[in-house]
């Protein structure tokens, strides 16, 4: 990958009832995106539900060079699809 191209990936972990409040968790993804937009950093946000302790998961594709690293991604990015499926199901409702 090109390192110039290719943009970190942040993944909130949050507590799943800040899932349940439409609002609250608008506002907290809008600020959090307006930061990064404001300081024209190349930035992708997820943001998944946990019954675990909340944290915040940095992922730099461009230092994947192991396979694990990879699938990891790949695991990743499966597990955002699910969400988006769920929250959009959830809004039509």
């Amino acid at each position: 990958m090109d390192n110039e191209k290719s943009p970190l990936i942040l993944v909130f972990y949050l507590a799943r009832d800040m899932f349940s409040s439409p609002d609250v968790m608008s506002n907290y993804t809008n600020g959090i995106k307006s930061y990064f937009d404001e300081n024209e950093d190349d930035v992708r946000l997820f943001f998944f539900p946990t019954d675990g302790d909340e944290r915040l998961e940095c992922v730099n594709p461009v230092y994947f060079n192991s396979e694990e690293e990879k699938k990891k991604l790949d695991n990743l990015m499966g597990l955002a699809e699910k969400q988006f499926d769920l929250q959009k199901n959830i809004s039509n409702e």
